[in-house]
Parts: structure tokens; C-alpha cells; sequence
């Protein structure tokens, strides 16, 4: 054995040796005599080969060592390497590559080429992590041109491997090439022979070297990181060959990974004229996914993954299908399609977790929870498993069956937080006795929601001792007190607790203006959605995500708080116009600022016919300009919040036009970012707009409303 190579056959020759033979001297009259290599040949076994190459690949693909699987066909090595499934089970899609070396003789040398290079997640483009990759497999025995590998005089550097430690002097190697390469059963033999009148060769193994050739410049260029300069080169060789199919396929998978560039690449994608049957990876599916043809998206990933050797992509591409499926039963089936490539990928699992709740099977979900815990070994990764699937529960609408999930987690870690917090809330989640129960029913599911905020409140006293994220506690605990025990007076202060930093803000502030807003706090309230909409304006444009929802229903909330309650039609039209931005589409958002914006027109139509008001109208084309200008000064500071000009200017326009509860939003989140020698500076205007409220509640005959500001007045300290 030599690494992974088994030696089954190795012949020797003794020039210039006449017979008969003098033996009388014994072996040791010979052994150090140079002969002529003649044979030589070796086994390759997959299972040692994936074995020797695993901890060689270690943090190309991944962080760990990844899995490695291999295939053999006649001068043909598939590879394919993933990241395990311990420590990310509870994460999401790690990256999977797959490729193909072709070997080829040349002499006394061995090529092996690079191609079919095809992945999912990847962070750099697939021919560079393969290129990577065979690199670290042939090390110092090769030397690397572009896509191609050059073994030199490869029996002669087995013969110096082997030979020595069998006490035997290194044959001469001249003239023996490859013949050869066997593939059965998963088992690779390899021939050499001196003088071989056939040498190793395949149709494919030379197109491909020919097409690395022509990329050398390009696929060097990416090796390098020079995505530029390889795009550059493969275009270059598109003008010198048009239509040259590894050209296309570099574009193709350059620009791929620019999502500005989608078009551009697959139009690439369209003129290349590959074989139907050979591996493409997820990268069609991908861009016309990225288009909106999501039709053509499912039906290419359906057919990549068919054709793919490589299970673990094969599964993450029927993965992406399932994505776009568009009802849970047709993602369950391709996700069913997956887990057969590939039962041990712990993100197809997940996914089929989420179909499976979402067809109201939550004991078949349960059973994929615990085949994604037997994957696992240590304690840490099987609270993980527990508490994601405790989430997927919970964001199904089945917060009441999610008690037993997170006491499952808490026996793999009975203090955390997190998992506290989740039994906690999944008990206050339980409904409490139907109509008609008797009243030791009503008072067991009484008990048990008072226990959920219990438990809710110790969590949240655990995170803040050991120093763990308390907002989703806060959250959950604030919900259960406002919902189960209707103490919203405590459930605004456990909302008020949540940090602009932490990810539950723009919830946290809805909910406190919402809960405000039934107390009577209607002040409290409409700071409280100033902030909102102030830290919502930073989110994406068109953005997703559960947050970017929430986000969009408090922000129509508050429009609606601010039309109806406060009367002040321009705020809400301010907070529409972030929640606009955000969701365009939105209908009811949609529906109440078209219904303002047309009782603005009548306005300006009234004053417009009558000729007393002509110098209000003056003055409000002047108070319209000043307030198109603190919009755009906004969306300047939202840019670059660091701006203090920006900052200072906006302050001054907002003070101008009576903008008092924006300035104060403005203001506050200027200090709570501030170094302390810039608090200074921002304390006395934060303070002076505070007193201006005061005055002008007290003036409207709203006591509680001058008392808050007031109170927040002598808690704001140099």
C-alpha cells in the first residue's frame, strides 16, 4: 500500500545480465543493482481513495473536512465534495462541488484535466474550487497549467515512493507510459508499460484538453480571484471561436454570481449547445429562477438533477425546485426525490419539515426531526436540531404543540435561555379551556399559561445574567402578558427593553405603539411608530423576510393610528410611504394612502377657488418645498448615517415646520449611537424638543402626555 494506492504488479529487468545466472552471492549481490522498470500496476479503491483525500480538502469547501465521494469510469474521476453534516445540521445549505478529472497520457507523463465543474453555494466560481481541489490532491507531484495538471514521469515518482522502503535501488523509468485505466466496482487499476504501442486516451479526455488549453489565460485568471480578467480572456477566445462551448461556460459561470449580470449569462446559457445528458449543477435553474421564469427554473433543475452523478447536489438542486413549487404537497414530492440522492442532507430535511407542517402532518415532520438528531452526535448540535424545530412549529401556528420540542432541548441544555423561553411560550401559546369546559379544564390550562410566563420571565432574567440575546424573550414574555394575562402596562415595558441593535426592534416598536395606543398613551404611541418608521426606512428596497413583513402590517398600523386617532392625514402618509417602499405592492397600504392623497387634492382645490386663501396657499407651496426637502435630507442621512451635516440640516428643517415628533425620533437615535463626547452636543436640542412638546400638551389639554415628555426630560442627563 502506498496512501490510498494498492500495487498489484510491479516488473523489473536486469540489463547486460547473461545466463546462466550466478546466484551464489544471494540477494544482496543484485539488490542494488539499477534495473529497467516494465510493469507497473495499481489499484485504486473509492472508499480509500475518499478516506486519503477528505482531510487534503479540509477548508477549500468548507471550514471541516468535507465528505468526499468518488466515482470511476474509463479515464474518468467524478469527485464530489460537501460538507458534513455535524455542527450544520440545524444550519443552512453548506456548499457542494462536484467535477470531473480526465486523465490523459503524454509520454512518460500523465494529464489530468479539469472540467464539468458544477456547485451550489459555493464561494468562489466552481472551476476555481475544483482547480483548488485538485491541486491539494496531486500536491508537489504535479504541476498546474490553467485547468490541466501535468504528473511528470509518474512511474518514476511511484518507483522513488515505493522501491527504497522495500530496500530496492530506484529502477530507470524512461519510455514507460500509461496504458491504461480500468474501471469495475468501484475500483480503479492503472497499467504502465515500457514502450506501449497504446497509450491512455479517450475522445473526451482530448476535447477537453483542448478547451482547457484555449482557457489557460482565463482559468488561471480565476484561480488568482481575477473574475475580471477571466471574463475578459473567454471573451476574447469567443471572438477567436465563436460559439466555443468551455468559453461559454466560464461566462456562464462568472456571471452567474452577479445578480446584475443574470440576463447577460443566460443568454451565455442559450448558445451553448451541450449534451442534454451531461452535468450542468443548479446554475440554469438558477437564472431563470432570477428572471421570473419559474416554469423553465423548475423543469432545469428537475432535469440537472436527474442527470447529476453527484448525490448531494442532485438533492440541493431538487431542493431549489421545491422552493418554487408552490404548494407543500408538490414540494414534499421533490423534496421525497432529495432525500433518496441523498438521505443523510440535513437542509432537504428541514425543508420537507416545513412542507410537512405546512400539510398539517406534524408527527411525519417529527419524524424527520429525529432522523436530523441521529445525524447528529454531540449535545450542543442536538439542542440545535430541537430548538430549529421547535421555531418551524411555531411558525406553522403550532405554538401549543411546541412545548414538548423545546423540552427536548432543554435535556441537552437545561439552562439556556432560548430553550427556556420557547417552553415558556409555547405553554402561555396553549388555548385555554373550549366553551363549555368544566371549570377544573379551564383552571389546569390557567395554570399552565401562568407557568408559560413564568418561564418566560426566568428566561429573559437568565439571558440578561449570562449575557445571552434576550429581545425574543422579551418578545414572547411581552405577548403572553399582553394576550394571557391583558397587563399590557408590563407587556410596554418588556417591549420598551428591546435595543435598536437587536433583530426584534422594528417588531418591539409596533407592538409598543399598538399597546399603547389601547392605553390612552396616544403620544407614547406615535413616538413609538416614529421609531418604527425610522429604522424600517433603512431596510432594503423590496426587501423579504418575516421581518421585512412585520415591518410593513405595523407601519400600515400606525397609518391608520395616526388617520383615525391623532387626525394627522401627512404622518400617516409618512409612514406609507416606508411601508411603499419596502412592500409596493402592498394593497391595503396601497389602498390608504390613494384615499388620503386624493382628500390632499380636494384640499388644494378649495383653497385654489377661493381667492381669501391665495396667501395660505403662498405659504404652503414654501412649507411643501421645505418638507421635499427633509425627505430628501432623510434619505441622504438614511445613506450615511454618520453624516452630521445632513444630520444638523434636517434637524433645523424638522424644528421649522412644527415636525416636533420626527426631530425627537431623529434626536433619539442620534444619542443612542453617539460617543459620549458627542452626547453632549445632542442633549440640549433632545431636550429643548422635548420641553416644546410639553408646552404644546399641556396647551391641548393632554396632562398625561406633558407629564411623559417631562419625565423623559430628567432622565436625559449629560
Amino acid at each position: 500500500m502506498l496512501g490510498c494506492l494498492r500495487v498489484t504488479a510491479l516488473a523489473t529487468t536486469l540489463p547486460g545480465t547473461r545466463f546462466p545466472l550466478d546466484v551464489s552471492g544471494g540477494v544482496n549481490r543484485f539488490r542494488h543493482r539499477r534495473g529497467e522498470l516494465e510493469r507497473l500496476a495499481f489499484d485504486i479503491e473509492a472508499r480509500a481513495f475518499e478516506g486519503w483525500a477528505s482531510p487534503r480538502l479540509r477548508g477549500i469547501v468548507g471550514e471541516r473536512s468535507p465528505d468526499v465521494t468518488v466515482s470511476f469510469a474509463e479515464g474518468t474521476v467524478t469527485v464530489c465534495v460537501a460538507q458534513p453534516v455535524e455542527g450544520d445540521v440545524a444550519a443552512g445549505p453548506s456548499p457542494a462541488l462536484a467535477f470531473e478529472l480526465h486523465a490523459l497520457a503524454a509520454g512518460d507523463d500523465l494529464l489530468f484535466i479539469v472540467s464539468a465543474a458544477r456547485g451550489a453555494d459555493l464561494p468562489r466560481p466552481a472551476t476555481a474550487m475544483a482547480g483548488a481541489c485538485a491541486g491539494a490532491l496531486l500536491g508537489r507531484l504535479a504541476t498546474r497549467s490553467g485547468s490541466v495538471f501535468r504528473v511528470g514521469c509518474f512511474a518514476s515518482a511511484l518507483a522513488r515512493a515505493l522501491l527504497p522502503e522495500a530496500g530496492a535501488r530506484v529502477p530507470a523509468t524512461d519510455g514507460v507510459g500509461c496504458t491504461a485505466m480500468v474501471a469495475q466496482q468501484g475500483v480503479v487499476s492503472i497499467v504502465a508499460a515500457r514502450d506501449a504501442t497504446l497509450a491512455l486516451t479517450s475522445a473526451a479526455a482530448v476535447r477537453r484538453l483542448e478547451g482547457a488549453t484555449r482557457l489557460r489565460r482565463a482559468d488561471e485568471a480565476l484561480a488568482a480571484g481575477q473574475d475580471d480578467d477571466a471574463r475578459a480572456e473567454a471573451l476574447a477566445e469567443l471572438e477567436r471561436a465563436p460559439r466555443d462551448p468551455e468559453a461559454l461556460r466560464r461566462l456562464v459561470e462568472i456571471d452567474e454570481r452577479v445578480p446584475a449580470r443574470a440576463e447577460a449569462a443566460l443568454a451565455a446559457l442559450g448558445e451553448l449547445d451541450a449534451d442534454p445528458a451531461e452535468p450542468v449543477g443548479p446554475a440554469p435553474g438558477d437564472l431563470r429562477s432570477r428572471v421570473g421564469d419559474i416554469a423553465g427554473a423548475m423543469a432545469a433543475y428537475e432535469r440537472a438533477a436527474e442527470h447529476e452523478s453527484c448525490a448531494p447536489l442532485a438533492a440541493r438542486t431538487y431542493e431549489r425546485a421545491a422552493a418554487l413549487a408552490g404548494h407543500p404537497e408538490r414540494a414534499k414530492a421533490l423534496l421525497d426525490r432529495a432525500i433518496t440522492r441523498a438521505p443523510r442532507s440535513a437542509s432537504a430535511r428541514w425543508a420537507r419539515v416545513a412542507a410537512l407542517l405546512a400539510l398539517g402532518r406534524p408527527g411525519d415532520a417529527l419524524a424527520d426531526i429525529e432522523s436530523l438528531e441521529a445525524m447528529v452526535r454531540t449535545a450542543p448540535a442536538k439542542y440545535a436540531v430541537w430548538m430549529r424545530a421547535g421555531a418551524a412549529f411555531r411558525r406553522a401556528g403550532l405554538g401549543a404543540r411546541a412545548g414538548a420540542i423545546f423540552e427536548r432541548a432543554l435535556r441537552f441544555a437545561p439552562d439556556e435561555p432560548a430553550a427556556l423561553g420557547g417552553l415558556g411560550a409555547a405553554l402561555a401559546a396553549e388555548p385555554a379551556g373550549a366553551p363549555g369546559a368544566s371549570g377544573a379544564g379551564r383552571d389546569v390550562s390557567g395554570r399552565r399559561a401562568a407557568r408559560g410566563v413564568a418561564l418566560l420571565s426566568r428566561a429573559a432574567d437568565r439571558a440578561y445574567a449570562t449575557g445571552a440575546p434576550a429581545a425574543a424573550i422579551e418578545l414572547d414574555l411581552a405577548r403572553a402578558l399582553a394576550d394571557v394575562l391583558n397587563d399590557l402596562p408590563a407587556a410596554v415595558a418588556h417591549v420598551a427593553r428591546v435595543s435598536a441593535s437587536a433583530p426584534e426592534f422594528l417588531v418591539a416598536r409596533g407592538l409598543e405603539g399598538r399597546w399603547r395606543a389601547r392605553l390612552g398613551d396616544l403620544a407614547g404611541a406615535s413616538l413609538a411608530f416614529a421609531a418604527l418608521r425610522e429604522h424600517a426606512a433603512s431596510l432594503p428596497v423590496e426587501s423579504g423576510g418575516d421581518a421585512a413583513k412585520a415591518a410593513v402590517e405595523s407601519l400600515v398600523e400606525a397609518a391608520r393610528f395616526e388617520r383615525d386617532t391623532r387626525g394627522d392625514p401627512l404622518a400617516a402618509r409618512r409612514h406609507l410611504a416606508v411601508a411603499l417602499r419596502i412592500r409596493p405592492e402592498h394593497a391595503e397600504a396601497l389602498r390608504i394612502d390613494l384615499a388620503l392623497g386624493e382628500a390632499q387634492v380636494r384640499a388644494s382645490q378649495a383653497v385654489a377657488v377661493a381667492p381669501e386663501l391665495r396667501l395660505e396657499r403662498v405659504d404652503d407651496d414654501a412649507q411643501a418645498e421645505a418638507s421635499a426637502r427633509a425627505d430628501d435630507l432623510a434619505r441622504q442621512l438614511q445613506a450615511d448615517p454618520t453624516n452630521d451635516a445632513v444630520a444638523g440640516e434636517l434637524a433645523g428643517l424638522l424644528e421649522d415646520l412644527g415636525r416636533h415628533h420626527e426631530l425627537l425620533a431623529l434626536l433619539s437615535a442620534r444619542l443612542d449611537d453617539a460617543p459620549p463626547e458627542r452626547r453632549s452636543a445632542l442633549l440640549p436640542p433632545f431636550r429643548a424638543t422635548l420641553a416644546r412638546l410639553a408646552v404644546a400638551s399641556d396647551a391641548a389639554g393632554r396632562a398625561g402626555e406633558a407629564a411623559l415628555y417631562r419625565g423623559v426630560m430628567t432622565a436625559a442627563t449629560g
